[in-house]
């Protein structure tokens, strides 16, 4: 597994960064006119890691460990966890759980369910959301054509790679002070499952404690 260098005794493995925010070396301000100088501000970089800690480095360095994280998450893109990949092949197979997934810094929860119910599902929203035509059926079935060539019903999981993609149902977003988005209902979703850097078991309450 790729290391990224942070420090002269600190060496972190790429799987384990879980974000990073990066801001470059620029004016603080524009420059007035007349100004002799514009002020500038040092890059920053702020690394999160997967058991919570965050790294932050300044200056010269910044740049550095910035270029250097990118060029390694180019060559080697992070990889599925082979736990959530299981249950999503369990839910291909007819599980349905509540699952809350941690996703590019936001909460995403929802009823984790199989391709073929996703690809239903969207066909039905599709079908029941686009006004003015003539048969909706024509709508269904080419989602349904879709779920039937990416996840047939009798599929041979045996000779086929470790899913790629994870389906939720009635999914919403939550950010950091707790507000679902849609705030209204949930909606189906579909992810990378490369993307997520976590997640728990049942899913989150959209219902606000009086």
């Amino acid at each position: 597994m790729p290391f990224l260098r942070l420090q002269e005794d600190r060496c972190v493995n790429t799987d384990q960064i879980a974000d990073l925010s990066y801001l470059p070396t620029g004016p603080v301000q524009p420059a007035e006119s007349g100004s002799e100088a514009t002020p500038t501000q040092s890059a920053h970089l702020n690394i999160s890691l997967s058991n919570g800690e965050t790294i932050s480095v300044e200056g010269a360095d910044a740049d550095v460990l910035w270029e250097a994280a990118q060029s390694s998450f180019q060559q080697f893109p992070p990889q599925p966890d082979w736990f959530l990949q299981l249950l999503v092949n369990m839910a291909n197979g007819g599980l349905h759980l509540g699952l809350t997934l941690q996703v590019s810094g936001f909460l995403v929860s929802g009823e984790l369910v199989g391709g073929r119910d996703y690809f239903d599902g969207m066909g039905e929203e599709f079908a029941n959301g686009i006004h003015g035509l003539e048969d909706p059926g024509d709508i269904r079935g080419s989602f349904a054509a879709l779920r039937d060539q990416y996840y047939p019903e009798k599929a041979d999981t045996t000779k086929k790679p470790g899913p790629m993609f994870i389906h939720l149902k009635n999914a919403r977003f939550f950010n950091t002070a707790g507000n679902p988005i849609p705030g209204n209902r949930g909606v189906w979703w579909r992810g990378r499952l490369s993307e997520v850097s976590g997640f728990i078991l049942g899913g989150l309450s959209a219902s606000v404690p009086a």
